[in-house]
């Protein structure tokens, strides 16, 4: 194309023959003779029209390139060339699954490096929310909708727009504030990177397979949240034989397990231990990376034969 261009310039610009300038850029006369009559346009691309236009596509460059440095493994950048360089196969994002249950009901928990807690939001696989769930859970506490029950895209845009920037508006907590998430596909999206920037609000996700011992909720707050839960549960169940859990009952068996776990303390120590605050890597129990396992000599002499050379393993 620029060799094309260039050929134009010069008959046009330079006064040069046709002949000459085809010779001369390597294009062909005949196609020269038609763009400059005017018979094909100056600038076109071979194929089907393209999706995105130009203008589009260099938004969504500047926009990956954005969130590859915040740590969303959605894309490479070869270090030689500069080129983006997607995964030829992505991997289905889901969050781990507890149980084996038909349904599925997402707690969405925010924490502060000081203390604090941004009341949750529960997600339950509705279409329309009935009012007897609404009337079950804490005024304060936000409400969600997905077919499955699962987090998306469009549950955590509303979880931000929504929930998280009132509650910092109504705390007058200074922007910007550092968002740390996980890489779930859902907290990938465009809208939600500029619903976050035009609020103040930076999205930073941490390294994937690390939440166990970078992300606060997990190191402090949940396993001792999940042990109160399964205690509560065991209690409601007594006093209600022979009713189960349910949806309509979720919320109010879970907002004092909520409470009683999700402490100042608590929440500070988690994110001292994942090393977020004060920010100190040698915080990071890095023992949980390897798993403490003994492991038999595979090189015994009545599994292999005499002749298989004998390597010392190094574990690093």
């Amino acid at each position: 194309m620029k060799t094309c261009k260039g050929a134009i310039n010069a008959v046009r610009e330079n006064g040069l023959s046709k002949k000459l300038a085809a010779r001369r850029f390597g294009v062909p006369r005949s196609t020269l003779i038609r763009k400059l009559s005017g018979q094909a346009p100056l600038l076109r691309k071979m194929g089907p029209p393209t999706e995105l236009s130009k203008t589009e596509e260099n938004v969504l460059v500047k926009w990956i390139l954005a969130m590859a440095k915040k740590g969303f493994p959605a894309v490479s950048v070869c270090p030689k060339s500069g080129k983006i360089l997607w995964s030829a196969k992505r991997n289905e994002d889901f969050y781990e699954r507890v149980s084996s249950e038909k349904e599925q009901i997402t707690v969405m928990a925010t924490f502060s490096a000081d203390g604090k807690v941004v009341p949750p939001m529960l997600i339950f696989p509705y279409k329309k929310m009935p009012k007897v769930i609404v009337e079950s859970v804490p005024e304060n506490w936000a409400l969600g909708r997905s077919d499955s029950g699962w987090m998306n895209s469009e549950v955590f845009y509303e979880y931000i727009g929504n929930h998280l920037i009132p509650y910092l508006k109504s705390e007058n907590i200074i922007r910007p504030v550092i968002l740390f998430v996980d890489g779930h596909g859902s907290h990938l999206t465009q809208q939600v990177s500029q619903l976050c920037d035009n609020h103040g609000i930076v999205l930073v996700s941490l390294f994937p397979n690390t939440t166990h011992i970078m992300q606060p909720a997990d190191v402090a707050v949940l396993t001792p949240q999940k042990s109160g839960w399964v205690s509560a549960v065991r209690d409601w169940k007594f006093q209600n034989f022979p009713k189960d859990v349910t949806r309509y009952t979720f919320g109010c068996i879970l907002r004092p397990v909520f409470d009683q776990y999700a402490t100042t303390k608590t929440i500070q120590n988690g994110f001292r231990k994942s090393g977020l605050y004060p920010f100190n890597k040698n915080n990071i129990d890095y023992t949980k990376c390897i798993p403490n396992r003994r492991m038999d000599d595979p090189f015994n002499n009545e599994k292999y034969p005499k002749n298989f050379q004998r390597k010392k393993l190094k574990i690093i």
